[in-house]
């Protein structure tokens, strides 16, 4: 039963971690595997600091850093902390609110 899990939170993290990857090399224009490997490392350590509702500020001010000794200039760094913020928090914020509401109509709907 534990493999599955172990499985899977590999595979949940390593396409996180894609998405930092693919966010900065296609702002560099070339790839940049080990400065969003480390942005996505260092955005997700971020979190542990307290901060605003969806880590607003840490993440992206610890992403922006990953990313500029990556090798992305300032405003490209801010420009793919950013982008990857949003890549990572609206789909499941978006999928957990529909699931929310389907749940609430179909406990409605049993009533």
């Amino acid at each position: 039963m534990r493999i599955p899990v172990v499985v899977l939170t590999f595979v949940a993290w390593s396409l996180e971690l894609g998405v930092f990857v693919l966010v900065g090399s296609a702002l560099s224009g070339e790839l940049l595997l080990f400065g969003g490997l480390g942005a996505g490392l260092l955005g997700t350590l971020a979190t542990l600091i307290p901060s605003a509702p969806g880590h607003l500020g840490t993440f992206d001010f610890i992403a922006a850093q990953g990313f500029r000794y990556g090798g992305l200039d300032a405003e490209a760094a801010v420009a793919a902390a950013l982008v990857c913020h949003l890549a990572i928090i609206v789909p499941v914020t978006l999928f957990g609110s529909f699931q929310l509401l389907a749940d609430r109509q179909a406990s409605l709907n049993a009533s």
